[in-house]
């Protein structure tokens, strides 16, 4: 009598081919990972600077926005946050920011580089009281 089931031989063709198509789609998963992370961050940045526009006016206090360690610190009397970012992506020319007690900021421009798609991003802040936008630019160099 003949018992159902895989032998040695299906199992280790089967864990191969696993495998083989894992490495192939891996560089792909990879890079769609890194562009999420990319994304997820100016989100995130955007969200952290309106909430530190809406307690600068509440709070009526300057709100310093500073750059260190891959992170942006977001510093105020009671407001302090921090923002990592993600590692393919750099801070190229920046200077520190404060934004004033009824949320405007002086206006500047802050470049961050992408090592995923080559590219300069440049975070143009306004002096719309303290807006910003993201524009994306040309291939970054080195």
């Amino acid at each position: 009598m003949k018992k159902g089931g895989f032998t040695l031989i299906e199992s280790v063709i089967v864990l191969g081919l696993v495998a083989l198509s894992f490495t192939i789609c891996w560089p792909h998963f990879s890079y769609n990972w890194e562009q999420f992370r990319q994304e997820q961050f100016f989100r995130r940045l955007k969200t952290e600077w309106q909430l530190a526009q809406t307690n600068a006016r509440t709070n009526h206090s300057k709100t310093r926005i500073s750059f260190s360690d891959n992170c942006i610190y977001f510093d105020s009397q009671r407001y302090h946050h921090h923002l990592k970012m993600p590692p393919k992506l750099k801070l190229r020319d920046h200077m520190n920011v404060t934004m004033h007690a009824d949320g405007y900021v002086h206006p500047c421009t802050w470049e961050f580089c992408s090592e995923l798609d080559r590219h300069v991003y440049y975070m143009r802040i306004q002096m719309a009281w303290g807006g910003y936008r993201i524009e994306k630019g040309g291939v970054y160099t080195s």
